[in-house]
């Protein structure tokens, strides 16, 4: 659907462009219609673009699905509100008045200010929607956006972080400054970028044993994971078994779990597979091996990659 056109919308459902009281927290409940899918309530969003058609139709879209909503028009006072008040997702275009949308975003982590955002474009290139994946975006869309998908894409980015952040609480005391660090951490390169990702999966409850458990861990969208992948060289696949792996290694290492607990292979013989790949001839093999160990012994990704090589410095560096 092609976005609606601001004449189109009635006065009275247009509002001023004042800020929300902003929640105690995100409600995660059961979707409207009863059915097992979970709906995210008490959603605010911050929507920063200088045309004014697009923050009018975007407010009356998001708020008549009973999304809170805020806008500007500069990236100044996008910063200023993302400072001073709270916000669950960033809708940001790129080419403000003032600078550019990710130059917002780099700003605000400057400022310890992390938040998930979408980058929303009409000018979009292949190399600034690599800049956005860097900077952590959620997903990077085209103009015009549908509104009628709006919503949905709003509560799907806020829901993968809110439930990222709840399942990622590691067990362990050593395994919270991994959870700190991808925090607070800019990802300034695609090596980084992957690094954290794989970090996050690691640092999940359940197995993320496909690439959109994954992505909900990492905060970003399923093509965002793939493409962050190829941006280092690395299969998304073969990316994701080192990561399970990895993420079972950890566990045992750091805190004792038994591998049946961390792995869903659901069949022996996938089980044998990734045991075999990570380097090891056995269960028991594997549970007694270090961090240090899966490292040199593994052949998911190629020893010589040096998003591989960030990885293990970043792991080995932290829990030392």
């Amino acid at each position: 659907m092609i976005l609606l056109k601001s004449s189109r919308l009635h006065p009275d459902e247009l509002r001023s462009e004042s800020s929300w009281l902003y929640p105690d927290h995100v409600a995660v409940g059961l979707s409207a219609n009863g059915h097992s899918g979970k709906r995210v309530e008490n959603v605010r969003v911050l929507i920063v673009d200088d045309d004014l058609g697009t923050r009018e139709t975007f407010d009356w879209a998001l708020r008549a699905d009973g999304i809170r909503v805020s806008t500007t028009a500069c990236g100044a006072a996008a910063i200023s509100l993302a400072t001073s008040e709270q916000f669950d997702l960033l809708v940001i275009d790129l080419e403000l008045p003032d600078m550019r949308g990710t130059d917002v975003v780099r700003a605000l982590r400057a400022r310890s200010v992390i938040a998930p955002f979408v980058l929303i474009s009409a000018f979009l290139t292949t190399q600034m929607t690599v800049v956005a994946m860097r900077l952590g975006a959620y997903d990077v869309l085209d103009k015009p956006v549908s509104v009628d998908d709006l919503p949905d894409l709003v509560r799907t980015a806020v829901l993968a972080s809110h439930e990222a952040r709840l399942s990622s609480v590691p067990r362990s005391p050593r395994l919270k400054t991994l959870r700190h660090w991808t925090d607070v951490g800019l990802g300034a390169s695609a090596a980084e970028r992957w690094a954290f990702n794989v970090i996050k999966g690691c640092l999940a409850t359940d197995d993320p044993k496909t690439l959109k458990l994954w992505a909900d861990e990492a905060s970003v969208s399923y093509t965002t994971l793939r493409e962050s992948c190829a941006l280092v060289g690395i299969r998304a696949h073969d990316a994701r078994n080192l990561m399970r792996m990895l993420r079972a290694i950890l566990h045992m290492s750091v805190d004792g779990s038994a591998l049946d607990t961390l792995l869903d292979t659901g069949d022996s013989r996938t089980l044998a597979q990734l045991i075999e790949t990570a380097g090891f001839e056995s269960p028991a093999d594997l549970q007694a091996a270090s961090i240090s160990d899966f490292f040199c012994r593994q052949r998911f990704v190629a020893r010589a990659s040096p998003a591989l090589a960030l990885l293990r410095d970043l792991v080995l560096g932290e829990l030392r």
